[in-house]
């Protein structure tokens, strides 16, 4: 699992800084996490207050899986929110392709692909009325919140979590379900996006775009990705012959324009 991924992406995206989050925030971490397959290998970690990683982690790309929700990071929040009722449609689309154009095996977490916005509490059906009511406990300690809000061991809680499977049929869900069968043939369709033995580096622009860049002898790719709250141009060097793999077309003298 690269969980320094998903924190990096994550707390860019939402802004979000309490318990292991703030450990990142920064653009150049998600840089180190597309290129390395980690953001720290051996910087001073805050919540850990001490060192942590290593220089050089021996793992190609294709052994972590890259993610921007999982069932850990929503369920494991006190709202139990996803990632689009956290930021809206557009970022979440945005975190979508950070994922799915990864050097890593991606993964959506269920309901991802159409922007499902059912919460994700922490449900349980332990036997043992003693460990439930530690867990209880638990949970209610580390969120600082009541013990009966989104009570694991309540079937109500269960029934939150259900999927909404017509929001496939809604703007919102029709969109990024769109967006998710493209990013993926796209993937299929360019090998180096995702090439293992491809040399990647990474680069952040203005404190809002990062920009993965992936060869193999004479072929490369771009992935540009603009976090920020307002548009950017960007000149991609040396300029050559770059397509928009996505949108199709031919991008004269490697210029990007790129929306919010």
């Amino acid at each position: 699992w690269s969980d320094d991924f998903h924190h990096a992406l994550h707390t860019v995206l939402t802004g979000e800084r309490d318990g292991y989050y703030q450990d990142f925030g920064a653009l150049d971490q998600l840089d180190a996490a597309y290129t390395h397959g980690f953001a720290y290998r051996g910087e001073y970690s805050r919540f850990r207050g001490r060192r942590h990683g290593c220089a050089s982690p021996p793992v190609r790309s294709d052994q972590l899986v890259t993610y921007a929700q999982n069932h850990d990071q929503v369920g494991n929040r006190a709202g139990a929110e996803r990632l689009t009722s956290l930021v809206g449609p557009d970022r979440a689309q945005l975190a979508v392709a950070a994922t799915l154009l990864s050097p890593n095996v991606p993964l959506l977490f269920m309901g991802e692909e159409y922007a499902e916005t059912a919460p994700f509490p922490y449900f349980v059906d332990h036997g043992d009325p003693a460990l439930l009511e530690a867990v209880r406990k638990g949970r209610a300690a580390e969120f600082g919140r009541d013990a009966d809000q989104f009570d694991p061991g309540d079937e109500a809680t269960f029934r939150r979590a259900r999927l909404d499977r017509s929001r496939r049929e809604t703007p919102e869900g029709a969109a990024m379900l769109e967006l998710v069968r493209r990013l993926l043939e796209l993937r299929r369709s360019v090998p180096l996006l995702h090439d293992a033995a491809a040399d990647a580096s990474g680069a952040d622009l203005d404190d809002a775009v990062v920009i993965l860049r992936r060869r193999r002898g004479a072929a490369q790719t771009a992935l540009l990705l603009n976090l920020g709250d307002q548009p950017r141009d960007v000149a991609l060097n040396p300029p050559g012959d770059w397509r928009d793999l996505l949108e199709g077309g031919p991008l004269p003298g490697g210029r990007v324009h790129l929306d919010p």
